[in-house]
């Protein structure tokens, strides 16, 4: 579908005819990507407006939106149940598609840049910019374990911390003499 399409066509492939039309709502200002749903009968459109659209394969209807982004959806992947958004906003969502809408994402990854594709596995989620570079979050077991490492204290001991507070505190308190007898360190 062009970017300012509103009809997402449907062609078989095995007899080379157009099977079936899609309209969407004029606000979707066009459909940047899709994914099938396969066994759900189910299609969703990543929309030039922000948001996902979710169509009955069935019927052909409209089914539900959410405004997901406030910029144009870039990219669309299923993986499972998971859905992984990506938008010109710099958004990276993924959100369990079952339930989408009626629950906040499970994750979101802010960006200064142009989310122009996403993808990922059980363990990862990749995002490529509009810069070439693809960024990769860590979700794995081992990946959970050094990041709550990080935030108990960067992967010191109780008595490293301990011993770097206190170096802290030393200088400081030296800093303080220094400025109260009138030594200034240029």
């Amino acid at each position: 579908c062009l970017p300012h399409c509103m009809q997402v066509r449907v062609w078989d492939v095995s007899r080379g005819s157009l099977t079936d039309r899609f309209s969407l709502a004029p606000q979707c200002r066009g459909v940047r990507c899709l994914q099938i749903v396969s066994g759900a009968r189910e299609m969703i459109a990543g929309c030039a407006n922000g948001w996902i659209v979710f169509c009955d394969l069935r019927t052909g209807r409209f089914e539900r939106h959410s405004y997901s982004h406030s910029d144009c959806i870039n990219s669309l992947f299923l993986h499972g149940d998971y859905l992984l958004s990506a938008s010109d906003d710099g958004l990276v969502k993924l959100t369990d598609r079952r339930t989408f809408g009626a629950e906040g994402p499970i994750a979101i990854h802010k960006f200064k840049r142009i989310v122009s594709s996403a993808c990922c596995d059980d363990e990862h989620i990749f995002a490529g910019m509009d810069d070439g570079t693809v960024r990769v979050f860590d979700y794995s077991f081992r990946g959970a374990a050094t990041l709550r490492r990080r935030q108990q204290g960067g992967g010191f001991t109780a008595q490293q911390r301990e011993a770097f507070s206190a170096a802290i505190e030393a200088a400081r308190r030296r800093e303080l003499r220094m400025t109260e007898s009138g030594i200034a360190d240029d």
